[in-house]
């Protein structure tokens, strides 16, 4: 297949519905969270209790999504979606991570080339029990809740 005929299938799959009934927008809304600035704040689509404060990676909510802006100016963002939290014991030490850490890093446009279409960056694994298709209405939802802001 080409790029092409492979960008035309995605496109089909991603227009037809969900057949699992999990994935509905007030729960994904429940699981994404936004790490603080300027653009979140004023931004009513977003609830304050799913703002949190500015911190590491590795202390963004487990079991969830959390958005960063990388450049408000260049609207680059990346999606962090988390599986749950694990233990580990080693020893006498002990440490907790998240079980599958998926980046997706976006908007569509990349402003070193005049802003022309390029998608999406993905790096990582998915999370055990979590489909493409919630992925991919997550990243709709996160979208639609940026979309004055990219001006898609």
């Amino acid at each position: 297949m080409t790029h092409i005929e492979i960008k035309k299938y995605f496109n089909t799959q991603r227009d037809k519905p969900m057949k699992s009934s999990r994935v509905k927008l007030p729960d994904i809304a429940k699981r994404v969270f936004w790490e603080k600035n300027q653009y979140v704040t004023h931004n009513p689509k977003i609830d304050a209790g799913q703002i949190i404060s500015k911190t590491s990676t590795d202390k963004f909510p487990t079991s969830a999504t959390t958005i960063r802006f990388h450049s408000l100016k260049n609207k680059v963002a990346t999606a962090y979606f988390y599986g749950k939290l694990e233990s580990r014991n080693y020893g006498n030490n002990s440490w907790t991570y998240p079980s599958s850490k998926l980046t997706v890093t976006f908007p569509n446009t990349n402003p070193s080339n005049g802003r022309t279409p390029w998608g999406y960056s993905y790096q990582g694994e998915l999370a055990d029990g979590m489909s493409r298709k919630e992925v991919d209405a997550t990243l709709d939802y996160i979208e639609g809740v940026m979309q004055d802001f990219l001006n898609l």
